[in-house]
């Protein structure tokens, strides 16, 4: 039996395609195994393939059981017009990741989508990460992407094992995606053939808040999906949480002291899962 419709706000692993790609977009399509694809209109794709691309994204199925998001280009770059005219056009859209966003492109992009086609900025500069704090005060957004390639080349820094250059994006991105009530989704990691560091990462930026994280390989999904499920170890204690906290106010429950905010924390490892 097929699985059911992933929403895409409730998606753990997003798979970047290039949409010319007529195999690859088949094959993801067909199962990738990621909860949300973003099928790639800029970086992805050579200047020479673009129009091909966009007809990809156009010709796509009105009905899939995996949510397709797409990637354009940035407001004010040559190609950003065509591209959002294949968006437009597209009826198995379910979003626009725009990239090299910052908010003055998302206030001139959101008012041009169509009804239902959630906005995804991806901030991936000096310019975005500095533009964060007005977002909540914009328009309604789908959620966040961080394209951390992009913005260590921005600020000339180098992108370490322990990804430190990254924090205060990190944890700038997730504090104005929790301000704006969305998720914030993590940046793809480069070393797709590295699985144990995936992992490290994938771990870190789930300590950070993050609700999920991109890919750019297939092997790179069941790793980024087992870092940000929740744990049965978690789920047990999310239960129990809930399950004591009928009375209200403050109690015990074996060396933990347990309250409303226990309560939230609790609901938010269940998300999804139940």
């Amino acid at each position: 039996m097929p699985k059911p419709p992933v929403r895409a706000d409730l998606a753990r692993v997003f798979l970047y395609i290039p949409a010319h790609d007529e195999r690859k977009v088949a094959k993801a399509l067909a199962g990738s195994g990621a909860d949300a694809l973003i099928l790639d209109l800029e970086d992805g794709v050579p200047p020479s393939e673009r129009e091909k691309a966009r007809r990809q994204v156009t010709a796509q199925p009105p009905q899939s059981h995996t949510p397709i998001l797409v990637r354009v280009n940035a407001v004010g770059s040559q190609a950003h017009a065509a591209d959002l005219a294949a968006v437009c056009a597209a009826r198995g859209v379910k979003g626009v990741v725009l990239a090299k966003a910052d908010a003055a492109g998302v206030r001139a992009l959101a008012p041009l989508l169509p009804e239902g086609l959630g906005l995804w900025p991806l901030i991936e500069s000096a310019a975005g990460i500095a533009s964060l704090p007005s977002l909540p005060n914009g328009p309604p957004l789908a959620g966040l992407l961080l394209g951390a390639g992009d913005l260590l080349a921005d600020l000339g820094a180098r992108w370490t094992r322990d990804e430190l250059p990254l924090l205060h994006a990190r944890s700038q991105l997730v504090l104005t995606a929790s301000a704006c009530g969305i998720p914030a989704i993590d940046t793809p990691d480069a070393e797709f053939r590295d699985l144990e560091l995936l992992a490290e990462r994938s771990m870190r930026a789930r300590d950070l808040g993050f609700a999920g994280k991109a890919a750019i390989h297939p092997a790179q999904l069941d790793v980024i999906r087992s870092a940000f499920m929740p744990g049965e170890d978690e789920i047990r204690w999310a239960r129990g949480v809930l399950a004591n906290a009928a009375g209200g106010g403050a109690w015990t429950s074996g060396s933990e002291v347990q309250d409303a905010a226990t309560v939230r924390r609790a609901r938010r490892i269940l998300e999804g899962v139940e």
